[in-house]
């Protein structure tokens, strides 16, 4: 992923971005706090300081974050005059952290979703998975129907992206969506521009199932983290274990993921296995460990699991994915279909995403 550069500026920016050095910029990195709104989750520790004998510590740590937005700011500057030339007028634009905001609608619009939406979203994945946060800009554009969503993917992509409600590129780092289809893409998303910054070494399978997983999900009763719930993707399953075409899970974690006859079967696959590890309550521990010790992830899915070989974590998936299924059929007098259009898009998903 190509590195955002900082603009020219005085003698004076340039000796104190040198002066501070790498070691001090990843640390501004790890300071940086959202904003919060009344609609928030609230942040699991709000520890009340004294503000009338404020210690070194908290002053340095406030002087880190505010050099922190400075150079986050400066460097969404070409970025934001990029977009100006780009996107169909008008453009309005909201900065928040480490995210630039831009779109067709009101500069309110634009922070009611950083507000209600992304920031949110960002704690709650922090606090399971996310321990670094983009060093750079994580541009979101936010289109407000269809066809504005089009023209805005033609004039920054140079062609029109198929997919019809939004999409990440990771060379650019970019989150594109159409917001009438409302917030389960952007959530997606975002998933994955926070994932790429975490763990850029991750399977292109978790990858693509983590942020399916968060399609369809609400918040925990505790209101700090992220719970993925069924969706039209457990339709995808049933009708390929019903014709005896669902991969195993090594055939899954070893093949080039969504290149497939069908890959709305991998996309529900890798999405369900997700499911299963949070079932489990192991998610979390199986992310950090893939990260930190095995990329590739098929070692500690046993493990973790106290099961001999990934053969007899399938065997166990399937159960529990028969038993899911079986469940819900008995729960709801009809299925959640699996909508034409969103299988076509997992297609043009891995056709058209750069990787």
């Amino acid at each position: 992923m190509p590195r955002a550069s900082l603009p020219n500026g005085s003698k004076m920016w340039r000796m104190m971005v040198l002066a501070v050095g790498p070691i001090a910029l990843t640390a501004i990195c790890y300071a940086v706090a959202a904003p919060q709104s009344e609609n928030s989750v609230q942040s699991l520790t709000s520890p009340v300081r004294d503000r009338t004998a404020k210690s070194d510590s908290a002053t340095t740590d406030e002087s880190v974050a505010a050099l922190s937005r400075m150079v986050l700011s400066r460097m969404m500057v070409p970025e934001r005059e990029r977009l100006t030339r780009l996107l169909p007028s008008p453009t309005n634009f909201f900065e928040a952290s480490e995210f630039l905001y831009a779109g067709d609608v009101s500069t309110r619009v634009l922070r009611q979703i950083h507000d209600d939406w992304v920031a949110p979203i960002r704690r709650s994945l922090e606090v399971d998975f996310f321990d670094h946060r983009p060093t750079g800009p994580v541009v979101v554009v936010v289109m407000s129907d269809d066809d504005r969503y089009r023209e805005a993917s033609l004039a920054l992509e140079g062609a029109e992206r198929q997919e019809y409600a939004g999409y990440y590129s990771r060379p650019a780092r970019r989150v594109v969506v159409n917001l009438s289809t409302g917030s389960g893409t952007l959530t997606h998303e975002l998933t994955h521009a926070l994932a790429h910054a975490d763990f850029p070494a991750m399977p292109e399978w978790f990858d693509e199932g983590l942020a399916s997983l968060y399609e369809e999900c609400e918040y925990s009763a505790e209101g700090n983290q992220l719970r993925g719930q069924d969706n039209w993707r457990l339709q995808v399953l049933a009708e390929a274990l019903r014709k005896d075409r669902l991969p195993t899970l090594d055939e899954m974690l070893l093949s080039t993921f969504g290149r497939s006859s069908d890959p709305a079967v991998e996309y529900a696959q890798a999405r369900y296995l997700c499911l299963y590890l949070q079932d489990q309550g192991l998610l979390a521990a199986y992310y950090r460990k893939c990260r930190e010790i095995d990329p590739a992830g098929r070692a500690t899915l046993a493990g973790l699991l106290g099961l001999s070989d990934v053969a007899a974590v399938d065997a166990a998936f399937r159960s529990w994915l028969m038993e899911r299924i079986e469940r819900l059929d008995a729960q709801t007098s009809r299925r959640i279909e699996a909508p034409e259009v969103l299988r076509q898009a997992d297609t043009i998903h891995r056709r058209s995403v750069p990787r």
